[in-house]
């Protein structure tokens, strides 16, 4: 749960508006933003920060880069048992992908358009 908040304030914080997709957010609806963050730009985020906040940014690019590695293993594991592919799962790229209502609120289309 700490984790999770940890990684939720990052996204907050550092997130950047259609990032990792050339800079061209792909929200699903005209409602949403969509944002992103890569672990290098999480973690150049979190050098440029102050001095008296960097080790909170550091801790929560660690986080992140945690929750990545444990989301790639229960991937790997998943083809492994599912689909027998042998060999480790080797990520091409890792991204934080953030999607959020414009005005703060989902409406009943909104989950339509996701569905």
């Amino acid at each position: 749960e700490e984790q999770c908040q940890t990684i939720l304030q990052l996204a907050d914080a550092a997130a950047v508006l259609g990032d990792g997709y050339g800079g061209e957010a792909h929200p699903f609806s005209p409602r949403e933003r969509f944002l992103g963050l890569s672990p290098s730009a999480a973690a150049r985020w979190a050098m440029a920060q102050p001095e008296e906040e960097q080790r909170w940014a550091h801790a929560a690019v660690h986080a992140f880069i945690d929750v990545a590695r444990k989301m790639r293993k229960a991937t790997e594991e998943h083809f492994r048992h599912s689909a027998g592919t042998p060999g480790p799962f080797l990520e091409d790229f890792v991204h934080l992908a953030c999607r959020e209502a414009e005005d703060g609120l989902i409406d009943d289309q909104d989950e339509e358009d996701n569905a």
